[in-house]
């Protein structure tokens, strides 16, 4: 059984609910949960803070801020819109919570006192205006947070907790740029910037959902396939994904020679007998967080 990591989801209602989001478009299972209510899916409906987002194993979506920022999230995906406050206006702070799964974010470029942060249960991504993607996965026995940054600048850093708090120790933060990725372990170690190369890129940004996989249900490409949300087939995803990145950029890193993570993930396919369940295997390479911090780098 999945395991549930964050129980402060329970915490509603004391905090009046704030708009500022559009579910733009999905496709397979997803469920928005408000006040413990399952709502009736429709494209273009309003998203409030403190929405919750889930996505079963076929299901993807698109989701737009009012300042056009937008948030790709991929299958098997339990995401937050913990806070929408000043959405669309100067003085904007919104935080969103990747609870599990795999998220590509393209955030407009912030202003003045405005913040824009994503955090896992793990880590927490602090962005000024970027591209970027997001993952929580389970790897072996324990979970791990990578972020990956396609364009711009993003700040990464372990969850504060109050053990290490009180212990007066400090907490360590990198700073990613375009085409480099990092990670964070449940322990709270972070990995040094690492180079992302552009098949890591296009990896994430396929478990995010912006790639074809031939797995969604709305909207079809070339040969009968199936196209994700906010996907116009394979090479409008990649220009996209890749737009006012240099060349030089992408190309600089090659692939790293790791072996990758391997992980059965069961895809629902319709066939001639109507609905079955199938196991793939499919390649996840996250970048290998360190071992629990040391007490200089740990808060």
């Amino acid at each position: 059984m999945r395991p549930q990591l964050f129980l402060t989801i329970l915490l509603v209602g004391v905090t009046p609910f704030l708009s500022g989001a559009t579910l733009q478009e999905f496709s397979g299972t997803v469920k928005v949960m408000r006040l413990f209510r399952t709502l009736n899916l429709k494209t273009g409906m309003e998203l409030k803070g403190k929405d919750m987002i889930i996505t079963g194993d076929d299901g993807t979506a698109l989701i737009k801020l009012k300042d056009e920022s937008t948030l790709n999230l991929g299958a098997d995906t339990r995401f937050k819109l913990s806070s929408l406050k000043g959405e669309g206006k100067a003085d904007r702070k919104v935080e969103l919570d990747l609870i599990q799964g795999a998220g590509v974010f393209n955030v407009t470029p912030l202003k003045g006192e405005e913040s824009f942060s994503i955090r896992t249960p793990s880590a927490v991504a602090g962005v000024r205006g970027t591209r970027f993607g997001v993952r929580h996965v389970r790897v072996g026995r324990r979970f791990v947070s990578s972020v990956a940054v396609i364009k711009g600048r993003v700040a990464v850093s372990p969850v504060r907790r109050t053990r290490r708090r009180a212990s007066g120790r400090q907490r360590k933060e990198v700073m990613l740029t375009t085409m480099t990725q990092s990670s964070v372990s449940a322990e709270g170690g972070v990995q040094e910037p690492q180079p992302l190369s552009r098949q890591e890129a296009l990896q994430i940004a396929g478990e995010a959902g912006m790639l074809p996989s031939g797995t969604s249900s709305e909207g079809q490409d070339d040969a009968g396939g199936s196209v994700p949300p906010g996907s116009t087939g394979e090479s409008g995803a990649e220009e996209s994904l890749f737009d006012g990145v240099a060349t030089e950029a992408i190309e600089s890193n090659p692939l790293p020679v790791i072996v990758p993570v391997v992980i059965p993930t069961v895809i629902t396919r319709p066939d001639t007998e109507g609905v079955k369940n199938t196991v793939e295997q499919r390649s996840l390479r996250i970048p290998t967080p360190p071992s629990p911090p040391s007490q200089t780098e740990a808060q």
